[in-house]
C-alpha cells in the first residue's frame, strides 16, 4: 500500500482522536515525508534509510529539534494507526512505531514559558486598556489567570461550563478532548486572586445570556474559540510589547509545568493535574527545571558533602 493511501486512512481515523488543527498539521508534515521517499509502499520504508536519513536531512537544513520532533512525531502517530489496522488492510509494518526517534526533554519554541514578569506585564497591560468594553475586558483578565493557574489546555478552557466550578473549592471539573480512558476527566485549581477576579466576571457574566458556556463572545453570547483567544492574545502581547518571544495560550500550561518542577511537585501530581496521559509528557519540566537536582547533588554528593567530611576530620584531628 502507498504511504499516500495511508495518510488518507490516517486522516479519516484521526478525525475525533485530534483537533482538526492538530490532525492538519500532522497531514501537512506526512505529505512531505512522503514526497521524501517517492510515495513508497508503507512495507518497503526503512527506518535507516528512510526514517533516520530524513532526519539527518532536516538537521542538515538547520530546522530546530522541536521542528523536527513534530514531524516524527506525525510519523509515529500515523504509524500507530496503521498497526492498528494491518489486519483489515491486510499489510506488515517493517518495524514499530516506537522506533521511530523524537527527542525528549524538546519544548517547542513557541510554546515557552510565560514567566511572571511577563504575565504581570500582560495584566497590567489588559487593565489598563481604555478603548475596550468592559465585558471583554474582565473576561479576558480572567481566561489569562485562570490559564496562569490551572495550566488548561486551550480548548478544555473554551470548553468549561458554569456548571465545571466549584466555588467553594476553587476548583473546576475538566473534560479532555485528548484522552480516551478514564482519566477523561480531572479537577483543576485556582489561587485566591484567581477567584477574586472569577468572581467579579461571574458576577457581569449572568447579566448575559443563560448559557451554560463559562467564557463567552458578547455579540452572540456563544461559546468562545479557541482561535479567538489565540487571536486577542496575540494583540494584547503587541500593545504590551511582549514580542521577544511568542506566548501562546500554551505557554501558560508549560509555566505552571515549569513552576511546578522548580517547587519540586511530585511528578505524579503534575501528570494529574495536567492531564497527561504519557508521564514522559510531565517529566520533561524536571529535565528542564533540575536546579533542585544540582542542590541535592553538592548537599549530598558534592561540594558541601566535601566540606562537611573535611570539617569532621578536622575536629577529630584537634582532639
Amino acid at each position: 500500500m502507498k504511504f499516500q493511501k495511508c495518510i488518507e486512512y490516517f486522516s479519516e481515523w484521526g478525525h475525533g482522536k485530534y483537533s482538526a488543527r492538530t490532525l492538519e498539521v500532522y497531514v501537512g508534515h506526512l505529505k512531505q515525508f512522503v514526497a521524501y521517499i517517492d510515495n513508497k509502499d508503507i512495507e518497503a520504508i526503512s527506518l535507516f534509510d528512510d526514517v533516520i536519513t530524513y532526519v539527518r536531512k532536516l538537521e542538515r537544513q538547520g530546522l530546530a529539534d522541536n521542528t523536527i520532533n513534530i514531524r516524527m512525531i506525525a510519523i509515529r502517530q500515523c504509524w500507530k494507526a496503521m498497526y492498528g489496522l494491518e489486519n483489515q488492510l491486510g499489510i506488515k509494518l517493517p518495524f514499530s512505531a516506537e522506533m521511530i526517534p523524537v527527542k525528549s526533554g524538546v519544548v517547542p519554541t513557541s510554546h515557552k514559558p510565560i514567566s511572571e514578569k511577563e504575565f504581570n506585564v500582560l495584566i497590567t497591560t489588559l487593565s489598563e486598556k481604555m478603548v475596550i468594553d468592559p465585558f471583554i475586558k474582565i473576561r479576558d483578565i480572567t481566561i489569562f489567570y485562570f490559564l496562569y493557574d490551572t495550566g488548561l489546555r486551550v480548548s478544555e478552557l473554551c470548553d468549561l461550563d458554569i456548571s465545571d466550578l466549584d466555588m467553594e473549592r476553587r476548583s473546576a471539573k475538566v473534560r479532555s478532548r485528548k484522552r480516551r480512558d478514564r482519566f477523561k476527566h480531572r479537577e483543576v485549581y485556582w489561587t485566591f486572586e484567581t477567584h477574586l477576579v472569577l468572581s467579579q466576571y461571574l458576577q457581569v457574566r449572568s447579566q448575559y445570556s443563560g448559557k451554560e458556556a463559562l467564557f463567552i463572545n458578547q455579540r452572540f453570547h456563544e461559546r468562545l474559540t479557541t482561535r479567538s483567544i489565540q487571536r486577542g492574545l496575540k494583540g494584547y502581547c503587541k500593545d504590551a510589547r511582549l514580542v521577544e518571544k511568542p506566548i501562546t495560550p500554551h505557554s501558560f500550561r508549560h509555566s505552571v509545568g515549569e513552576r511546578a518542577a522548580k517547587n519540586q511537585m511530585y511528578p505524579p501530581l503534575l501528570q494529574s493535574l495536567l492531564g497527561h496521559k504519557n508521564p514522559n509528557s510531565s517529566q520533561v519540566y524536571y529535565n528542564i527545571h533540575n536546579e533542585s537536582l544540582r542542590v541535592e547533588y553538592h548537599k549530598k554528593i558534592g561540594d558541601s558533602q566535601k566540606f562537611s567530611m573535611e570539617r569532621d576530620f578536622k575536629r577529630t584531628v584537634r582532639s
